[in-house]
């Protein structure tokens, strides 16, 4: 009675431990979710306002883009904080959105929200992926050497300001543009 005993309660025993076991692994395994798919804000015509030198600074945005994400993808590069800016529309308006993590996808690029929208808040709330082409490209940025690289329509914002303004802009933004 005395192994028979044993022999049970180890047995037992056993399959509790390998239950338990096989249980918390189940647990610890990651489930992936489906990620939703990229909004594409993509327009058919390029984005353009009614100030001519804004838009002729987009085009310069737009024209370097492919020079920009590759310097983004470059391991070795000592550039920072690598973002762009794009216009997106919707039922809800319209809105500059700042994007970070740029990948090129064929003719279009892919990129997640990083500015906390206004008007479009409910619709491209941080974190969401969003597919566009260089025609909805604003402007794109990054910091090297501890200045702004980039920066194509807010360097002739910043220049249209008055020196109140500019300073306030600073404060908000405290790296050289120039």
């Amino acid at each position: 009675m005395g192994l028979r005993y044993f022999l049970i309660s180890t047995l037992t025993g056993l399959a509790l431990f390998g239950g338990a076991a096989c249980s918390k692994q189940q647990e610890e395994e990651p489930v992936e979710t489906p990620k939703p798919p990229a909004i594409d804000v993509t327009r058919a015509q390029p984005y353009q306002t009614k100030d001519a030198e804004l838009n002729a600074a987009m085009q310069e945005a737009r024209n370097s883009l492919p020079a920009f994400v590759a310097e983004s993808m470059n391991n070795e590069s000592s550039g920072t904080a690598f973002t762009v800016k794009v216009h997106a529309v919707s039922p809800a308006g319209e809105e500059d959105l700042w994007l970070t993590g740029i990948v090129q996808d064929g003719d279009h690029y892919t990129a997640v929200v990083e500015s906390d929208p206004k008007a479009l808040a409910a619709e491209f709330p941080m974190g969401t992926e969003v597919r566009f082409s260089p025609g909805e490209v604003v402007e794109w940025h990054y910091f090297k050497d501890d200045k702004v690289t980039g920066a194509q329509v807010t360097r002739i914002l910043r220049q249209r300001m008055t020196p109140a303004q500019r300073a306030e802009h600073d404060v908000i933004y405290p790296f050289p543009f120039e």
